[in-house]
């Protein structure tokens, strides 16, 4: 458990489990007002990745919020 704003009040959470979203916006009123516990023990808050290619074309999403808690990678 944590505690986040939600509405814009403390609310005791659950932390994240694997496959939720820990997506954190940079900053602004959104953000302020509804926060998100962190992922549970153990998991890591990563970008889902279909590809691991080691060189790839550089493209800009500023809307990209693929984030989730995932494993640790072995």
């Amino acid at each position: 458990m944590c505690c986040a704003r939600h509405h814009g009040e403390q609310v005791c959470k659950r932390r994240l489990i694997r496959g939720e979203s820990c997506y954190v916006p940079d900053g602004g009123l959104a953000f302020s007002i509804n926060q998100i516990c962190p992922c549970d023990e153990g998991l890591l808050c990563r970008e889902n990745s279909s590809s691991h290619q080691r060189e790839r074309d550089f493209i800009y999403h500023p809307e990209r919020t693929s984030w989730t808690c995932q494993g640790p990678k072995p």
